[in-house]
């Protein structure tokens, strides 16, 4: 999978022309929800080769870090992923957009929500891409008559219902990040603080290891442990309290990158909120 990270201005950049017409997946993607996964998965029906654009800088913390979406991404056999900073893209007017990125790349069919605006305030809009481009636009997915939304898992998460949360994403919402300490009771693991973390407290939570940029290996599931975190200047730190997981600890190194994968939320034990 090619990955372009475009940190500067768009008309900056020199944005390469694919050798074969390609499908591109336009949108946030935070989540890769189920509603993503449809899309994406329209798209690649029409053609083999299918690229995705995302955002990295949010105003706003995300559901997935970009190192999460990108493993999500490898997983689902993406050709190409376009990373562009939302600081600097966010001001580019939605002709320009498409004049130095969009005319570019050797479209066969971009894809995108029935919400979908792009450019700066939003202006953009899919009847402007239909003078130029062939554009398959795909219904918002529904679960008990509600739309799925990376704004309302969100929400979800906040207040801590990661299985309803988990059923809207289609997997165990999920954390990656470091190992930076551990003792007799405790793992500390280090995490990007741009990501929605639900309320401290009680969790059925399984642990794995990145084995590659899109496998991993499980190091324990279903466990239940005590999840809590801080946030410092530079990330967040979430302590996983073990109880009587001690052997865990042995097959968990330092400097370790694993992947916290949150079940559900158990009821037997109240849970305390650790607010930013």
């Amino acid at each position: 999978m090619k990955i372009f990270n475009i940190n500067c201005s768009i008309d900056n950049y020199k944005f390469s022309k694919f050798k074969k017409k390609t499908n591109l997946c336009l949108g946030f993607f935070d989540g890769v929800h189920l509603g993503h996964k449809l899309l994406i998965k329209k798209a690649k029906a029409e053609n083999d080769n299918v690229a995705i654009v995302t955002f990295d800088n949010f105003k706003k913390k995300c559901l997935t870090t970009v190192e999460e979406r990108l493993f999500f991404f490898k997983k689902m056999n993406i050709n190409c992923v376009f990373i562009f900073d939302f600081k600097k893209i966010k001001d580019v007017p939605y002709d320009i957009f498409k004049k130095s990125f969009l005319d570019v790349i050797n479209l066969n069919s971009i894809f995108i929500g029935n919400d979908f605006k792009f450019g700066k305030n939003r202006l953009g809009k899919a009847n402007y891409l239909k003078k130029f481009f062939i554009i398959k636009t795909v219904s918002f997915l529904k679960k008990n008559n509600k739309k799925i939304s990376s704004s309302e898992i969100k929400k979800i998460v906040k207040h801590g219902d990661i299985k309803t949360a988990n059923q809207l994403l289609g997997y165990n919402f999920c954390i990656f990040g470091n190992v930076i300490k551990k003792n007799k009771k405790d793992l500390f693991v280090s995490a990007q603080k741009d990501k929605i973390l639900p309320p401290s407290g009680d969790y059925k939570m399984s642990i794995c290891s990145v084995k590659s940029s899109n496998k991993k290996n499980i190091i324990a599931k279903n466990l239940n442990l005590c999840f809590k975190f801080f946030k410092n200047s530079k990330n967040i730190i979430i302590i996983l309290t073990l109880n009587d997981n001690f052997s865990l600890l042995k097959k968990i190194n330092l400097k370790m990158q694993i992947i916290i994968e949150l079940i559900d939320k158990n009821n037997n034990y109240s849970m305390t909120s650790y607010g930013f």
